[in-house]
């Protein structure tokens, strides 16, 4: 797995600047919507995160795709997990990130975790983006750090679950949505 995963060094940083691009359009449709009300945050929220979810889509499909003539092959064992492990370690960073968040969180009576615990929170707001509409709209200010911690988590975990989907879908070469006709 090791190896499927340095091979595929490339498609964990295309993840990750697909992330960083979403994080800034997310945060920019979230900063739009903000005053408008909870239920136009919370929808614009939930467009971003699917249309992100797409753009996870379309490179990992594109990764399984240029992989099926080794799996076909037998070249190509242990293929199932590729997609999985790709989005895992392109979303690593923002679960160790959520996970310090919550741990600081838990212990915030201390003023060194306090003040870790706002620094995540600040970071995760911004690099998370697209799914911060979704958080603020469940977690009004960020008060609750368990649904902040939740969110994050569950983001990542879909990507993740997009990814993996996404790529055994792509060494089956099954498509949603028909090809365009060449006539």
């Amino acid at each position: 797995m090791i190896n499927n995963l340095k091979a595929r060094s490339g498609a964990v940083g295309r993840l990750l600047v697909t992330h960083i691009g979403m994080a800034v359009f997310g945060t920019v449709l979230f900063l739009w919507t903000n005053q408008m009300g909870q239920g136009l945050t919370l929808a614009v929220g939930i467009f971003s995160a699917l249309f992100y979810a797409a753009m996870v889509y379309v490179p990992m499909w594109e990764l399984g795709a240029k992989d099926k003539p080794a799996v076909d092959a037998g070249r190509l064992t242990g293929y199932k997990s590729i997609g999985f492990s790709v989005g895992a370690a392109a979303q690593l960073p923002l679960i160790l990130l959520t996970l310090v968040y919550f741990i600081c969180a838990l212990f915030s009576e201390n003023g060194t975790a306090a003040s870790i615990f706002a620094v995540c929170y600040a970071i995760l707001i911004l690099i998370n983006g697209c799914f911060t509409g979704i958080m603020i709209t469940l977690a009004p200010r960020g008060e609750n750090f368990y649904m902040v911690a939740a969110v994050f988590l569950t983001a990542s975990l879909l990507i993740i679950a997009v990814s993996g989907v996404a790529y055994l879908l792509g060494t089956k070469e099954w498509q949603p949505f028909p090809k365009k006709s060449e006539k």
